[in-house]
């Protein structure tokens, strides 16, 4: 697994490893490597008061960090769609499991066709 992304996350992102375990890929299915690390995603922004804490951030690489941010000026539902499934594995705490694995790659497959 690539190093983790140092920010005011960070302590976050290191319990979210604790719990969920990625090893190769993010929660949107984007390899993690040494140049696309993990990054925390607030699924409510901070803006709209979203807290810094577990249950509102997903485990994203830089690059899939970067194409969900482009996701939601593009197609909002698709981005609401994202933050759903980010929630559902989070309300599991753990490992996200093969049924929401399955439906990352769908939504990334839509997802690449409209930022690509």
């Amino acid at each position: 697994m690539g190093k983790v992304y140092k920010n005011s996350n960070h302590i976050i992102i290191l319990q979210m490893i604790e719990i969920y375990h990625p090893e190769v890929a993010d929660w949107m299915q984007y390899q993690i490597t040494k140049s696309n690390i993990l990054t925390f995603h607030h699924i409510k922004k901070v803006s709209e008061n979203g807290n810094c804490c577990i249950e509102n951030g997903a485990l994203l690489t830089k690059r899939a960090h970067r194409i969900l941010n482009m996701v939601e000026s593009l197609d909002i539902a698709l981005y609401n769609e994202w933050n759903n499934l980010f929630i559902l594995i989070n309300k599991a705490k753990t490992k996200p499991c093969d049924e929401y694995i399955s439906e990352a790659k769908i939504l990334k497959k839509y997802t690449q066709k409209i930022v690509y």
